[in-house]
């Protein structure tokens, strides 16, 4: 969930800027002003990379805490039924989903 999170909010910050350059016809302003289009790309590219850059570097600390904290399929169980299934339901549905998520 945090992967998919992390990619929205920088696609959405992506595109609002372009969105903005394009309402504010900025492209066209600095192409006037002897901008070249690889070097408005090149900005694009670099403004990207480095928003992407920080939410990577935020996921992997994320990811790696979070595995140093799950040893055993004991402690993803604790984990799992602490913060993910709140709803009471039969034994049986709680092992299959620990099952299938954390044993295979």
């Amino acid at each position: 969930m945090f992967m998919t999170l992390a990619w929205i909010y920088t696609v959405s910050m992506v595109v609002k800027g372009i969105v903005y350059e394009k309402e504010r016809r900025l492209k066209e302003v600095m192409r006037v002003m002897g901008l070249s289009n690889a070097t408005l790309w090149l900005a694009w590219f670099l403004t990207s990379a480095v928003m992407m850059l920080a939410s990577i570097v935020m996921l992997i600390v994320i990811l790696k805490v979070a595995t140093r904290a799950v040893k055993t399929p004991q402690q993803a169980w604790n984990l799992n039924s602490r913060f993910a299934l709140h709803k009471p339901d039969p034994p049986p549905v709680r092992w299959c989903c620990v099952k299938t998520c954390y044993l295979r």
